[in-house]
């Protein structure tokens, strides 16, 4: 039976008003993912970026996530800042509504592939895929990407479908659609290479004659529209938007972190799993009516151009990543961009299939549809971990894969879990993935896990194993434990209590914890027995390295940095090495580990900050100046580079750049350092009155400060010496009220006291010199002066034979001395 167009989209609405009516019901029962804090971050980010005039980039130093485009998380962040519901559930909301719109794509796709119908049968196939249902529920980084990618293939197909010359609106379309997904994954930029595979496809069968300029007009209107939208909310990419982009490519893998997947009953790292992974987790993840659908569509590849691009789409980023060995997390969750174009060819196969009236054609649609049925019975016991499906005939079914590979790899169980610890154990701490689960309950998070009255742990192979404690509950998925509720033995210090098969992952668990708890022996012990059972784990290294390196242990933390980085040379690793040489003056090393890791990450700011203290220590300041400078270009709100480059110009005399860059950087500044330097650069002026001013702002922040109560003694004497004896003593008294025990500070102010025939005050200060310092020859002179002019002449006398004592050919006491010739 076919369908018209008309009717096609209104059963689509149909379906649409029944996903929504299903989503408004159970959006709630979904948790929240261990991506999802991060991404609520980043949005957030963003707007900070563009409030604080780009300059506020601390999420430039968390992980890795400033390398992708923000645009769907800032617009989310914008639309839960508005909504009446929590952040979470809002998100949620939001994410289940933009993979409708991927199901509204990929109807439009195949629509455009075929008929009517087969775009109605693509669009059910998606929602019938358990996987992309459930990611649609909190996945906001895949499945954003996977609509975005199925509406850039529409609208490609669109504008080659009007060529010889594509209207302008469809060109502006294109380029927004491409420029958001981009936004959203860098991997997204195939989507031009693409684009360009279409008109030349076209062009082979329908020469552009004299429109060649129009097609390259819409091309670059296209282009332009993406490059603005890619950019406008990816702050690290707007620094040079056309370089950028490919930059961020090479160093997506340079981070100092590795994430673990279960894999045909092994556990692999991401950047070691098999070539054959994303095939297999294809096979055994998507429905059977998928596959058989998307094996019988390649007839069609042969007739039909527009087809052919779309089985491009599908099986480049497959055959990209099998060549390559590129790192794939947590099964097809980083391919589910796939499976939208996988729908729209396997729908067009059975659409074919049910044109036709042959015994084969009705079996292999009946299978299709039994297939599709079954899936959405699977599906629904699997509520609402829709996500962690296999299918029956390849991958054995849930029950069968889960020992065998990764299931709950999101920990979105963890939700139900909570809300039977609130039902049944309220008032109770818990440790879980996130402190944000316990929003809205009587429940209080724990971050080490031994403090935790209970423990929320995903039921892999073991896992309950390494919880010593008595299991209080399962949450269960189609029969299948995806996690246990674990009352914690009270008894229980962090000791490792599982040794089979991956203990080392136990181990490493544990260490990470003793380490917030600042056990620096027993996380050491845990991590080396990590590595001793894992030695290529490159982030087991680097995090006993870190750990060695807090502690001060600065040359077991070298040797780790170097395990760590002869098997993944990353930023970080070299990074933290150079502080470590810098910390133990090995300068010369230091600069070499600093160079190092800005060839990796040449837009560090604080490697070329870090660089520029390296290179002052060895005195070589013209290249630390250079350092510093470019660490301003980086970042010109970086106060730290402002403070060492002030300092080094101050040591140098140059005090007039110096106080440029140090009035920057003391601008809202808490450090009284920057203070005291602007004093000594204003006093190196002559600017005695701005000085005053700095140093007394350093003096208030920090009041210990010695080198700025030094400075506060240096201004009074620049204001005595000036004749400024009015401004000089106040300071001076100031500076005794910090240093009561400083011989400089009373004999300034003695002398300053003494020129304005002040000799009591004088005397006191004097004797309070005298006092501090016994040897002072010019505190006892004073003193013995002083006490002349108020004709107090025993001791005076006094004063005098001590000076004699001290320096027997003082002229001054030997003719103040009876009997001694006086000056």
């Amino acid at each position: 039976m076919t369908i018209s167009d008309s009717q096609s989209k209104r059963a689509l609405l149909a379906v649409g008003i029944l996903y929504g009516g299903i989503v408004i019901m159970t959006h709630r029962h979904y948790g929240i993912n261990l991506d999802e804090t991060l991404h609520v971050t980043y949005g957030k980010a963003i707007v900070d970026w563009y409030l604080s005039s780009f300059t506020a980039r601390d999420i430039f130093s968390f992980t890795n996530v400033w390398l992708y485009g923000g645009l769907y998380d800032l617009i989310t962040h914008l639309l839960t800042a508005v909504s009446p519901l929590d952040t979470y559930h809002t998100r949620h909301l939001i994410c289940a509504l933009t993979g409708f719109a991927g199901v509204i794509g990929v109807h439009a796709l195949t629509s455009r592939l075929g008929s009517a119908r087969a775009g109605l049968i693509a669009a059910v196939m998606l929602l019938l895929v358990p996987r992309y249902y459930g990611h649609a529920m909190f996945n906001h980084k895949d499945i954003p990407f996977a609509v975005g990618y199925v509406w850039s293939l529409v609208l490609i197909l669109r504008t080659t479908h009007e060529l010889p010359v594509p209207s302008f609106r469809t060109a502006i379309l294109t380029g927004v659609v491409i420029g958001a997904t981009v936004g959203v994954r860098i991997a997204g930029i195939i989507l031009a290479g693409y684009y360009i595979l279409s008109l030349f496809l076209v062009s082979k069968s329908a020469p552009w004659k004299n429109e060649k300029l129009r097609v390259l007009l819409s091309l670059l209107t296209t282009g332009i529209v993406a490059l603005i939208l890619m950019v406008v909310a990816w702050p690290w990419a707007h620094a040079n938007p056309i370089l950028r982009p490919f930059q961020a490519l090479a160093m997506l893998s340079d981070f100092p972190f590795s994430i673990t997947t279960l894999f045909q009953g092994q556990v692999f790292d991401s950047a070691d799993v098999p070539l054959y992974y994303a095939p297999t987790w294809l096979a055994i993840g998507l429905p059977e009516f998928l596959l058989l659908g998307f094996a019988l569509s390649f007839k069609h590849v042969a007739c039909n151009r527009s087809v052919l691009l779309v089985v491009i789409a599908v099986a480049s980023p497959l055959v990209f990543v099998v060549i390559t060995g590129a790192p794939l997390y947590n099964g097809l969750r980083h391919l589910l961009f796939v499976v939208p174009p996988m729908c729209a060819l396997a729908a067009l196969a059975t659409d074919s299939l049910l044109e036709r009236r042959d015994l084969l054609s009705r079996v292999l649609s009946g299978v299709i549809i039994v297939s599709g049925l079954v899936t959405a019975v699977d599906a629904i016991r699997l509520h609402p971990n829709q996500y962690v499906y296999f299918n029956r005939l390849i991958g054995g079914g849930i029950r069968s894969a889960v020992s065998r590979f990764d299931a709950d790899y999101f920990a979105n169980s963890h939700r139900k879990g909570v809300s039977w610890i609130e039902e049944n154990r309220p008032g109770t701490t818990v440790h879980t993935t996130t402190a944000d689960l316990l929003t809205g309950t009587t429940l209080r998070y724990r971050v080490i896990p031994w403090r935790a009255d209970i423990i929320l742990t995903s039921a892999h192979p073991d896992g309950h194993r390494e919880i010593p404690g008595e299991r209080l509950h399962t949450i269960e998925a189609a029969g299948v434990q995806l996690l246990d509720v674990i009352r914690v033995d009270s008894a229980w210090k962090g000791d490792p209590i599982y040794h089979g098969n991956g203990a080392e992952f136990h181990y490493a668990g544990l260490a990470a914890s003793h380490a917030i708890q600042g056990n620096v022996e027993r996380a050491q012990n845990l991590y080396e027995q990590a590595i001793e059972l894992r030695p290529e784990r490159a982030v087991w290294h680097y995090k006993l390295a870190r750990l060695l390196m807090d502690a001060d242990r600065i040359e077991g933390a070298i040797e780790s940095f170097r395990k760590a980085i002869a098997i993944q040379p990353t930023y970080r690793a070299h990074l933290h090495m150079a502080a470590c040489y810098h910390m133990s003056e090995r300068y010369e090393e230091a600069i070499t580990e600093y160079r190092r890791a800005i060839g990796i990450r040449f837009d560090s700011e604080w490697a070329y900050l870090n660089l520029g203290g390296s290179l002052s220590a060895l005195g070589r300041y013209v290249e630390a100046e250079g350092a510093y400078q470019q660490a301003l270009s980086i970042h010109p709100g970086l106060r730290d580079a402002r403070h060492r480059l002030g300092e080094l110009l101050t040591s140098q005399g140059r005090y007039e750049e110096a106080s440029t860059y140090l009035e920057e950087a003391a601008s809202d500044s808490g450090n009284a350092a920057v203070y005291h330097l602007l004093s000594r650069s204003y006093r190196g002026l002559g600017e005695l009155d701005r000085a005053e001013s700095a140093i007394t702002k350093g003096i208030q922040i920090t009041p210990r400060g010695d080198e700025t109560k030094q400075e506060l003694l240096n201004v009074g004497t620049a204001m005595h010496e000036a004749g400024k004896t009015d401004r000089a003593e106040p300071l001076y008294r100031r500076y005794l009220e910090l240093v009561p025990g400083s011989e400089a500070g009373w004999l300034n102010l003695a002398i300053l006291t003494y020129s304005q025939n002040r000799y009591r005050e004088a005397l006191d200060a004097f004797a309070m010199a005298a006092k501090t310092n016994p040897a002072s020859v010019e505190a006892f002179l004073g003193l013995g002066q002083s006490a002349d002019h108020l004709g107090e002449l025993d001791r005076a006398e006094t004063a005098f034979r001590r000076v004699i004592e001290l320096d027997p050919e003082n002229a001054i006491a030997l003719g103040r001395l009876p009997g001694r010739p006086s000056n």
